[in-house]
């Protein structure tokens, strides 16, 4: 089996969880958020959102950054994300909307630590899609935005031995850049499907 061209996950060790999200935070703000260390993609300055404004509220950090690191507060989990993983056995929360820490639960969803110990991966991977690399998966799709406008998303898919995981783009083609959307293991079949299917169908256009 071909080994991954990705870093390890990050092991927070003792690290509890505010203190988590904290050294994430600074490390990821190094590596990405600065935009003198972001990387270009296809050529084209990548917008990452730093707004810590969320409706009436003001978060400690960017709504983007804890975006990624969170999940979606659904249902639909019938395991858990960090199944076999080291994050299980350090996550409090447990997907549970009840259990989230107070900003996590303002912007609707919950800290995620099997997300959070891979964000490391953003610039990883979009170097590696930069090179070409045999294991990205790159396509173009064409959606509607909240306002019904219509928008193109950028996909770039790394996949190689147990390690899968997906970054979202807006292609700005009117300014020349792209904008930050979000980035996310991929774990569940169903979506593994979904983002195989998406991109053998753009490849036949």
């Amino acid at each position: 089996m071909e080994m991954s061209k990705l870093s390890q996950p990050v092991n927070f060790k003792d690290l509890d969880l505010e203190d988590m999200i904290d050294y994430s935070f600074i490390n990821f703000n190094d590596i990405f958020i600065n935009k003198k260390n972001r990387p270009l993609y296809k050529g084209r300055f990548i917008f990452f959102d730093v707004n810590c404004k969320f409706k009436n509220f003001t978060l400690s950090k960017p709504e983007r950054f804890l975006h990624i690191i969170s999940i979606e507060n659904r249902n639909e989990y019938k395991i858990y994300p960090c199944n076999n993983d080291m994050s299980y056995a350090m996550c409090p929360s447990k997907c549970s909307i009840n259990k989230a820490l107070l900003e996590f639960k303002i912007i609707n969803r919950v800290e995620c630590i099997y997300r959070l110990s891979r964000i490391h991966w953003i610039p990883e991977i979009i170097m590696l899609a930069n090179d070409n690399d045999a294991n990205i998966m790159q396509w173009l799709q064409s959606t509607r935005n909240e306002k019904g406008n219509i928008i193109y998303k950028q996909f770039i898919r790394y996949e190689c031995g147990i390690d899968d995981y997906i970054i979202i783009l807006e292609d700005d083609k009117k300014k020349g850049i792209y904008r930050f959307i979000t980035a996310f293991p991929i774990f569940l079949k169903r979506h593994k499907t979904q983002y195989a299917k998406a991109y053998m169908k753009y490849k036949k256009t």
